[in-house]
């Protein structure tokens, strides 16, 4: 029997786009016969004030084909999506408005549908205002998590001001943290009390207990379980392999340092994301010395490493058993 690869649904990861083009929306495109390979056309409707890139895209191992669209004034635009068995397709609506740029949060992204786990959520939620167009001085700038909490801030500096990060976990309300999804946004309102809205994120908390079924990360330098002022010199290697791994898994390595105390230290806490490609049996997650120096000093305690990986089209992410690495990298005779 002949399998027709026709779509079965196109969606945006973004409702509405900056008018301007200064942001992408992804937009993707599912073949009901989850078939890899196969080339899937996109197209604007007439007149539509947008553009997408590139024009064909080919299907993963999950059946699903992604591409860009941006705009360039304000209207609706419309892009359909093809195949040579499905010559109608399906299409999707898109809005382009006098928006800014969208805030971003630390390890929610298009590759995992803006899903924040488990393990974001103990390793700590950021957002980012970016330099958004047209910032001035006397700008007030609200950041809105939902309706559950905000905060704001006055622009006095605008290369002093932006970037500017919101620590999620301590500035906002734990309600912000709790199960469901939030639009995330902001508001910038100049001297004359203009405002102009950002591009609102939908962010989805997930905060179901996840079993660490997958092993544990390996950092093959540290044989001893120590990273010692020698090994931290060129930066460490962190290497993730599981059984399972294949192409689209996105992986998120999470690197936290902790005083003698156990207390963490901001400087010396980052994380690492990796799209997994055709081939792929590991990955090697390189973090550089500057983290093992935090403040320009180095540190004696600990670190502990671990990772999640979500599966295209899965509803929750898998975790890794965590490894707790020593760290002593406290030039000798500094003490």
């Amino acid at each position: 029997m002949l399998t027709l690869n026709m779509i079965s649904s196109v969606t945006s990861d973004i409702d509405t786009l900056p008018s301007d083009g200064s942001q992408s929306a992804t937009l993707s495109a599912l073949i009901d016969s989850a078939t890899p390979g196969i080339t899937v056309t996109w197209a604007v409707a007439s007149g539509g004030p947008g553009t997408v890139s590139p024009l064909t895209s080919v299907t993963d191992a999950t059946g699903l084909a992604t591409t860009a669209l941006t705009a360039s004034a304000i209207g609706t635009i419309s892009v359909s999506a093809t195949t040579s068995d499905d010559a109608t397709g399906m299409s999707v609506s898109v809005a382009a408005a006098n928006l800014l740029y969208s805030p971003d949060v630390l390890n929610a992204s298009v590759e995992d549908d803006y899903t924040l786990s488990d393990s974001d959520l103990n390793f700590g939620v950021w957002a980012t205002i970016p330099r958004y167009k047209g910032a001035k001085v006397k700008d007030q700038v609200t950041f809105y998590w939902g309706d559950v909490g905000s905060t704001t801030f006055p622009i006095t500096d605008v290369t002093a001001d932006l970037p500017k990060d919101i620590d999620v976990t301590n500035q906002l309300p734990p309600e912000c943290l709790q199960e469901g999804t939030y639009s995330v946004s902001y508001t910038a309102v100049d001297a004359s009390q203009n405002p102009t809205d950002s591009v609102a994120l939908s962010i989805k908390v997930s905060t179901g207990s996840t079993p660490a079924t997958l092993p544990e990360p390996t950092v093959p330098e540290a044989t001893r379980g120590v990273i010692n002022v020698e090994i931290a010199a060129d930066g460490v290697d962190v290497d993730v392999a599981y059984n399972s791994m294949a192409a689209g898994d996105y992986i998120t390595l999470f690197w936290e340092g902790q005083d003698a105390q156990g207390i963490k230290i901001e400087a010396a806490t980052t994380s690492q994301t990796y799209t997994v490609v055709d081939g792929d049996v590991s990955h090697t997650f390189t973090f550089d010395n500057a983290l093992f120096y935090p403040n320009g000093l180095g540190y004696e305690g600990q670190a502990v490493t671990s990772y999640t990986v979500h599966v295209p089209g899965s509803e929750a992410d898998q975790k890794s058993i965590s490894l707790t690495l020593q760290v002593d990298t406290v030039p000798p005779g500094s003490n």
